[in-house]
């Protein structure tokens, strides 16, 4: 069932990937991730098609080709310094990871760093 209600809270988040998020006041129900303050709205051009211009049908961590990756897996460029933290989209600070790889290194990300690193 919908909520009906019509206020909204930002909350905070300590550990993961998202700055905060914007919830109903009353049930809780998650609207909208909200960006970090300062950080840019969008990526620019530049950012773009990473995985093509970069990508060479593997994963740069574990190796395996994109044809051993299963029907659930993929390839996905990840910025080594986040674009929210001044991270470009150069060569030296783009790896190009398989779904599981680049999950990995974000539960590390989170959970090994501190919150002003990387």
């Amino acid at each position: 069932m919908p909520c009906q209600c019509h206020e909204r809270k930002i909350i905070r988040l300590s550990t993961g990937p998202h700055y905060a998020a914007e919830v109903c006041a009353d049930c809780g129900r998650w609207f909208r991730w909200v960006p970090r303050p300062g950080a840019p709205a969008r990526r620019p051009a530049a950012h773009g098609n990473l995985l093509a211009r970069y990508g060479r049908g593997y994963c740069e961590m574990c190796l395996r080709s994109v044809d051993q990756l299963g029907p659930r897996g993929g390839l996905v460029a990840h910025h080594v310094r986040q674009y929210a933290r001044g991270g470009g989209p150069q060569r030296e600070n783009v790896w190009i990871l398989c779904t599981s790889c680049h999950l990995a290194v974000h539960w590390l990300r989170e959970r090994a760093m501190p919150a002003d690193e990387g």
